[in-house]
């Protein structure tokens, strides 16, 4: 029961109605009004033969609201009609506070509305607009995460409140989750599951999102969303992890991901789950911890319908010891597009079908493997406009059959070559991906191992260049397990201070010899 209040003309007294009786109605009708003998609004007068007045005209009575007062002398004669009678007008109520800048309650309610520009405190964001309550508004902008207890201090776990603060979006239609600048720890992995939740941060450097939970956690898993957003955070793990920074599973489309730094976690962007479309990856760092099973995004889908379609457009993708983007998805598309991929062992690899990679600039990669590496499995996939700031040019490690596969960058492709020196016993291995031609000077006797990569793409050609710089003759041998296929078997003694050329082609399962020749220096 609300609070009642004093009728303070009716305590006050009537002069003219000593004795007498008084009503008191709802304002501006003869309804009868409720009132109370009692403050704290308890015992309800019925007003069963109205008000009985004192000598001074005068009763005790309160109400919750105001009410309209009939007053009458003793022998029934109405003196007073007093509507409203226990208000008081807002221009003399006064505010001591300084949260205003009128002094009255007029003046302050005055200035609310002008502030938010409608009746019964309502935002009206222009003349023509539908008023709506403050809480529906602002309920329409944004979920602030710390209006759920999160602290962003990087001391209090703040998992239960950011999982709070998605779980109310998520009930709450499509809306945005904010995290003001901080550091906001979470020990366990945080979920989403609907429709048109976004998770947005002040900026990278500025909202810092840090897994605590353990080697294993994964920090964020999308299930069943379609279309949100991530952006302008940092998401790290306080230690080296193997778990997954952005875990999207089965079930997501229209997933953007936008200025998002991930680092400490052994794959920084998963992408499964076989219904799952529409992942667009824009200016986004990961930095994924020294190990051979890193990945910076890893498409790790099969099964798909042809119609599947990734896109990442620049961007950062490290992942020492392991793969920058690994695309193990077996259909759909899938576009690369400007991104950098520095030191990798493998930096973009390629199972796929239907992959561009494009513009893209590359460090170094492992010994014996291309910047890009092309599975058996990879058909329809266009490479062009890449290029490499450690090496002459870029290498592509291809072992396709070439259904499909359009190669503007490959080796293959031009007329690079490379020179070596061979130590008298040593090893020969040429690298198809450092050039199509290999001239090799010899100080003695060599073995010839077999190439790298040692099973590309049928009709790749390759030319071997032996230059004898020693007294004798040399004969070239043959390594133990190789795939040459050579005339007679075996390579031909070279004459002191002479050049013999050899011409393969790669087909079916070995370098077949096409053509050889002798000359002198």
């Amino acid at each position: 029961m609300p609070f009642a209040s004093l009728i303070k003309p009716l305590a006050a007294g009537f002069a003219g109605a000593p004795n007498g009786k008084a009503y008191a109605y709802q304002p501006g009708t003869l309804t009868l009004a409720t009132i109370y003998t009692d403050a704290e609004g308890t015992v309800v007068d019925p007003q069963t033969s109205g008000i009985t007045l004192d000598a001074n005209g005068a009763a005790e009575r309160y109400a919750t609201s105001p009410v309209r007062l009939i007053v009458q002398t003793s022998t029934g004669t109405e003196v007073f009609d007093l509507d409203r009678a226990n208000t008081e007008r807002s221009e003399v109520v006064d505010l001591n506070t300084s949260s205003f800048t009128s002094s009255t309650l007029h003046g302050a309610l005055d200035a609310m509305q002008t502030s938010i520009g409608g009746a019964d405190a309502k935002y009206l964001a222009t003349s023509t607009a539908t008023a709506m309550n403050l809480k529906d508004w602002m309920s329409g902008l944004v979920v602030n995460v710390k209006a759920f207890g999160a602290k962003g201090d990087g001391t209090t776990d703040d998992t239960t409140a950011i999982q709070a603060a998605i779980n109310f979006a998520t009930g709450s239609g499509r809306m945005t989750v904010y995290f003001p600048p901080g550091t906001y720890k979470t020990s366990a992995t945080l979920t989403m599951t609907t429709t048109g939740v976004n998770l947005v941060g002040a900026g990278n450097g500025r909202t810092i999102l840090k897994a605590v939970g353990g080697a294993a956690l994964d920090f964020l898993t999308l299930t069943s969303v379609s279309g949100a957003e991530i952006r302008d955070v940092d998401i790290q793990a306080t230690s080296n992890s193997t778990g997954i920074g952005i875990s999207i599973t089965t079930g997501c489309a229209i997933i953007s991901i936008r200025r998002v730094n991930v680092s400490g976690h052994r794959t920084g962007i998963k992408v499964a789950g076989t219904t799952t479309s529409g992942v667009s990856i824009y200016d986004t760092t990961v930095v994924a911890p020294a190990h051979a099973d890193a990945r910076g995004i890893n498409f790790a889908q099969t099964s798909l319908p042809s119609t599947t379609q990734h896109t990442v457009v620049g961007g950062y993708f490290s992942a020492a010891s392991g793969r920058g983007i690994n695309i193990e998805s077996t259909a759909g598309h899938i576009t690369i597009i400007g991104a950098g991929i520095p030191a990798a062992e493998v930096p973009v690899y390629i199972q796929g079908t239907r992959v561009m990679v494009l513009s893209c600039t590359f460090a170094t990669c492992g010994a014996g493997q291309g910047h890009i590496s092309l599975s058996s499995a990879a058909t329809y996939v266009v490479i062009g406009g890449n290029y490499s700031t450690s090496t002459a040019h870029l290498t592509i490690a291809d072992t396709s059959a070439g259904t499909g596969n359009v190669i503007l960058d490959a080796p293959d492709r031009s007329e690079g070559a490379y020179s070596v020196s061979v130590a008298n016993g040593g090893t020969l291995t040429p690298n198809r991906l450092l050039g199509k031609t290999v001239i090799a000077t010899l100080a003695g006797a060599v073995t010839v191992a077999t190439p790298i990569p040692s099973s590309p793409r049928n009709g790749t050609t390759l030319k071997l260049v032996f230059f004898n710089n020693t007294g004798g003759g040399v004969t070239p041998a043959v390594g133990g397990g190789s795939n040459w296929k050579l005339d007679g078997a075996a390579f031909g003694a070279i004459p002191a201070g002479e050049y013999m050329s050899y011409e393969f082609v790669f087909a079916g399962n070995g370098w077949r010899e096409v053509a050889r020749a002798t000359t002198a220096a």
